[in-house]
């Protein structure tokens, strides 16, 4: 099986060659993304879930109109803890590749940020 998968960094032009690692035993990696089409303003979110020997144990996708892209983003990990949650999986870690989002989710509360309620909803799912 190949792992690996090239990743375009966002609002650039470089890549770079990226290898999954599996979790260790026991544990699943949800990997979430999200893309915002700019000329329509189409958003997409998804991800896969594996286990620790690389199968794949469960998928999501979403697709929503008029959402901008960092709400994609929190709402593609909301969406993977989701359908983890709903299988039955309960050690999982959570990758995501949009620093602004991971910013957000691990910053101490912000009741006036304009993502306060999708964080919210995010940390209900991992507490």
């Amino acid at each position: 099986m190949n792992n690996k998968a090239t990743h375009v960094q966002p609002h650039t032009k470089t890549s770079q060659q990226l290898v999954w690692s599996p979790p260790t035993m026991e544990w699943l990696s949800i990997h979430a993304d999200g893309s915002v089409k700019q000329s329509d303003s189409l958003a997409a979110a998804g991800g896969l879930i594996r286990d620790w020997t690389g199968r794949c144990v469960g998928a999501f996708v979403e697709i929503w109109a008029f959402v901008l892209f960092t709400r994609v983003e929190i709402k593609a990990a909301i969406r993977g803890l989701q359908v983890a949650w709903r299988e039955g999986f309960h050690k999982v870690l959570l990758y995501l590749d949009y620093t602004t989002a991971i910013n957000i989710l691990t910053s101490p509360d912000q009741r006036d940020h304009k993502y306060f309620n999708l964080v919210q909803q995010l940390r209900g799912l991992i507490q």
